[in-house]
Parts: structure tokens; C-alpha cells; sequence
């Protein structure tokens, strides 16, 4: 028998149908019959778009994605905005009323003559909220102005009485929110419908007039992050954050702007920051255990060094309880 014979019938032996008694045995469809909560693992790791598309699979995947408890919603997957609403505006509509883990919605467009205009951000976070979502992400791309009243999106759920408003009863759950380019006025930090918020991010966001965000009303909030956020009238200003619960707080490249800290159990400062400002104004942090510091000086022979060590002077003397301090090395090169 030559090699080709040899190979031919090891290959019909491996690809065989077993035998069962007198019948044979008909081959599986592995994709077909996978247990649901297996599909909808693997839908909620894609965006909704692609996760949509897979209804084409088979017969049990045709309405798969309308159990997948993550939404992810992201502009830049459609050529326009409009047909990017239009999407949104139909898996709002089509989806399962069933209890959502996660949503994430990044939209906005730059082009649109009114980028506010008829934008689905409000009708997500309302989705969002009102399915129980424990996690919600919400990124503008462009255009500040769209969340000019931010908390008025959540004003139902800062305000109403959970026993007898039906759109709260599943306030509890959220636990994670991360804003983008957002506008928050007073009204948001004095919202005490999350009191299972566990954590705060905060991206190029508009903090108002005063610059203060105010977190008493956040019992469970332990982990903020402000990331190159301003007060309305640009950097400059004193930013104040009063987080009474805070663990651990991280500010990012938030310019020109004084800080008034209050965080009397914070155990882990990251700032990371131009010495360009006056430093930190009526600030201890008593239980600071570990922090992190990465500062530049770009024009020092501007500001004068005498405004660089008075800076240094503020920060070092909100340091001075920590246990594990980390600096840059481009701070220890100023004299």
C-alpha cells in the first residue's frame, strides 16, 4: 500500500461516525446548543452592534442578544450619528426587560449642526438607571454643552422615595459611574439616590461656578478619580472636594487650580500635576497611609522659585502622615 492510500484511509478512520449499537450517531452542533448563560457571556464582551449580528447565527442565537445584560454603545462604530441613534433608539426599544450589569455608552458628534440635538445620552443613563445597572460609563466625545444640567438627568433618582416610586426601586445597584466630558452643578452632589456608589471617574469634566464637588451623600463612595477637570471659568480656581467616605483619590492635570481637600479617612493620595498653583489650602489628611506624586515644572523661571517651594511647603505638610510616599524625580530638581 502506498503512502497515499496509507493517508487516505487514516483519514477516513479519524473523521468516522461513531456507532451506537445499530444507529449512527448524529454529529453535534456545538455553537447551536451552548447553554444560554455561556451565549450571553460571550455577547456581553462585544459591542451590542456585533453582538446584534450574531441573531444571524442560528435559530437559538436569533434573540440571544436581547438577554445580554452589558450594553455597549459606541459611536465611532457607525459612519454617522444619526445612524448611531437610530441603533440606540432600536435596542432600547427591542431588548428584553431584563436586569442590566453594565452600559457603557460613548457617543457625540462634533459635525452635527446641534450636537445636543436628539444625541440618546439621557435616554441611556434613564435606561441604564431604571434596569439596575451596577455600572455605567458614559463618554462624550465632543461638546461640553450637551450636559450643561447634568443632574437634572438624575434628578428622579436623587430625589424620589424609593417605596413608592417604581424608577427607583433599583437605585442600590449602581455601583461605578465614569463621566467624560460633562457638565455637574451643585444639584449632583447633593443627589442621595446611589447609596451603593463605589466609585467615581471623572474625565475633562465641568465642576460649575465654584469648582466644588461635594460627596457627603455618597455613603459608600470610596474611590475617586478627577481627571483634567475644571471649574466653569476655567483652571485657576481653588477645586474643593469634600469626600467624607474617600479611601483613595487620584487627581489628574487639573492645571492652575488650588485645592481644598476634605478626606478624613483617605489612605491613598495620587497627584499627578504642574507646580503652577499656590498648592493645598486648608487640607490634612490624617490617615494617609501611601501616596503617589508626579509633578512638572515647566516654567519655573516664570513662576518664580519662590512660588514653586511655597507649593512644595503646601504639599509636603498634607503629606506628612503617609508611611509610603513615591515623588517623580523631576520635583526633586527644583531647588
Amino acid at each position: 500500500m502506498d503512502s497515499d492510500e496509507r493517508s487516505g484511509g487514516e483519514l477516513r478512520k479519524s473523521v468516522k461516525i461513531r456507532r451506537r449499537g445499530d444507529e449512527e450517531e448524529t454529529p453535534t452542533d456545538r455553537l447551536t446548543h451552548l447553554p444560554g448563560p455561556i451565549i450571553y457571556h460571550i455577547l456581553s464582551l462585544l459591542e451590542t452592534n456585533f453582538a446584534v449580528q450574531t441573531s444571524v447565527l442560528s435559530r437559538d442565537w436569533n434573540r440571544a442578544w436581547k438577554h445580554v445584560p452589558v450594553l455597549n454603545l459606541q459611536r465611532n462604530s457607525f459612519e454617522t450619528a444619526a445612524k448611531f441613534n437610530s441603533f440606540v433608539s432600536k435596542v432600547l426599544s427591542l431588548r428584553y426587560n431584563l436586569k442590566l450589569d453594565k452600559v457603557v455608552y460613548v457617543g457625540g458628534d462634533a459635525n452635527l449642526p446641534n450636537p445636543g440635538k436628539g444625541n440618546k445620552s439621557v435616554s441611556v443613563i434613564n435606561y441604564a438607571l431604571s434596569h439596575g445597572a451596577q455600572h455605567l460609563v458614559v463618554h462624550r466625545q465632543s461638546c461640553k454643552t450637551v450636559f450643561r444640567d447634568f443632574s437634572s438627568v438624575f434628578s428622579e433618582y436623587c430625589n424620589g422615595d424609593n417605596n413608592n416610586n417604581n424608577n427607583n426601586k433599583h437605585n442600590n445597584n449602581l455601583k461605578t459611574l465614569d463621566l467624560k466630558l460633562v457638565t455637574l452643578d451643585a444639584g449632583f452632589g447633593a443627589c442621595s439616590g446611589f447609596p451603593m456608589l463605589t466609585t467615581l471617574n471623572l474625565t475633562d469634566c465641568d465642576l460649575g461656578n465654584e469648582g466644588v464637588l461635594t460627596l457627603v451623600n455618597f455613603p459608600c463612595l470610596e474611590n475617586l478619580v478627577v481627571a483634567q477637570c475644571f471649574p466653569s471659568d476655567g483652571p485657576g480656581r481653588r477645586m474643593k472636594i469634600y469626600g467624607p467616605h474617600l479611601l483613595t483619590l487620584e487627581v489628574k492635570h487639573t492645571g492652575l487650580c488650588d485645592f481644598d481637600i476634605f478626606a478624613p479617612k483617605l489612605e491613598f493620595l495620587g497627584l499627578r500635576q504642574n507646580v503652577s498653583s499656590n498648592g493645598f489650602i486648608d487640607t490634612a489628611l490624617p490617615t494617609l497611609d501611601r501616596a503617589y506624586i508626579e509633578l512638572t515644572t515647566s516654567d519655573v523661571s516664570t513662576m518664580g522659585k519662590r512660588r514653586v517651594g511655597h507649593y512644595l511647603n503646601s504639599l509636603f505638610q498634607v503629606l506628612q502622615s503617609a508611611k509610603t510616599l513615591r515623588i517623580n524625580w523631576s520635583t526633586l530638581e527644583v531647588r
